[in-house]
């Protein structure tokens, strides 16, 4: 069995869905869906019941951590749904103002 630990299957477009959701068949594929917030998560569960093979997995990007700071019980019941987490670790590059890194982060 092959393991995908880290795709984005709810970026896919609907049109090609079915075939990717075929080649995982085929291949016996484990794979992964790693959400970047709330709706990506939700495309993933909706993909992963299509399929015992897509695991979906939630999480919020960095990049999009400042617009869940006031959801956080909307955030804690996804967690609380999801079979493992991921995409929650601090992504410093795509942060460009510097004060919004905490102290002693990597700046470059």
């Amino acid at each position: 069995m092959l393991i995908d630990a880290h795709a984005h299957l709810d970026q896919d477009p609907d049109d090609i869905l079915p075939s990717l959701l075929e080649e995982i068949a085929f291949h016996r594929m484990l794979t992964i869906s790693t959400a970047m917030d709330v709706p990506s998560c939700d495309r993933a569960r909706s993909i992963a019941a299509k399929s015992a093979l897509v695991l979906p997995k939630f999480g919020i990007h960095p990049s999009r951590a400042l617009a869940y700071g006031d959801r956080l019980p909307e955030v804690s019941r996804m967690i609380e749904q999801s079979p493992m987490l991921g995409t929650i670790g601090p992504d410093y590059r795509s942060v460009d103002d510097a004060r919004q890194r905490p102290a002693g982060a990597d700046r470059g």
